[in-house]
């Protein structure tokens, strides 16, 4: 199951990812995505933080957000694995830490 929650800044607006990103629930993420993008004057942010999966048509479906200029964000684990997957994958591996925000968590204890 996936939970999408969208918060509104002045800059930006956030479309926050929860849960399975999966052929089942794509067409919620995409109605998110269509409103925001019709109605936000800054750019687009998809924070992965909170996702546990995902399948091919999710990927496809953010490559597509990310040809459009969104910009993905995650701050977990497995989040910012996806991200970096994504990127290399849409070719964009030289701008992987500059345009899109890749949060590596840090992981205690440090040694």
């Amino acid at each position: 199951m996936m939970r999408i929650t969208v918060v509104d800044g002045e800059a930006e607006q956030r479309l926050k990812v929860e849960g399975k990103l999966a052929a089942p629930g794509l067409s919620e993420l995409e109605s998110a995505w269509t409103q925001a993008r019709q109605a936000c004057r800054g750019r687009i942010v998809v924070d992965l933080s909170e996702i546990t999966f995902i399948d091919s048509s999710g990927e496809a479906a953010l490559m597509a957000m990310i040809d459009k200029g969104v910009r993905l964000t995650a701050k977990s684990l497995y989040g910012a694995y996806l991200v970096e997957q994504l990127i290399k994958k849409a070719g964009l591996a030289q701008a992987l830490n500059r345009e899109f925000c890749v949060q590596k968590p840090v992981i205690y204890p440090k040694t």
